[in-house]
């Protein structure tokens, strides 16, 4: 593991824990009337696996098919504004391959 951090790292970190639904949860109250408080890691191991997921969550939200491999799978697909189903790279959907969910522009 690193002995160093830096800025990305921190952001990933905050971004993992930000959409963590166990600190969601436990601080929904604190999070109505103010800034979002975000705890430090209890050790380095678990700061490191959070900067990992936060990573890897930064990468799906911007549908970042090469940071995120699960997106450049060709089951994945989306529905356009039109409605037509079509896969991340912009190709219509194979209508043989497996059935998954779709994402669509409202979540």
């Amino acid at each position: 593991m690193n002995t160093t951090f830096g800025v990305r790292d921190a952001f990933d970190w905050i971004y993992a824990v930000l959409h963590s639904p166990a600190y969601r949860e436990r601080y929904a109250e604190f999070l109505k009337s103010n800034f979002a408080r975000v705890p430090l890691p209890r050790d380095r191991a678990l700061f490191a696996a959070l900067i990992s997921l936060g990573a890897e969550l930064i990468a799906l939200h911007l549908l970042d098919p090469v940071a995120a491999s699960i997106l450049a799978d060709p089951a994945v697909r989306f529905v356009n504004p039109n409605g037509v189903e079509a896969r991340l790279d912009g190709r219509k959907a194979d209508a043989r391959a497996p059935r998954r969910p779709a994402l669509n522009a409202t979540g």
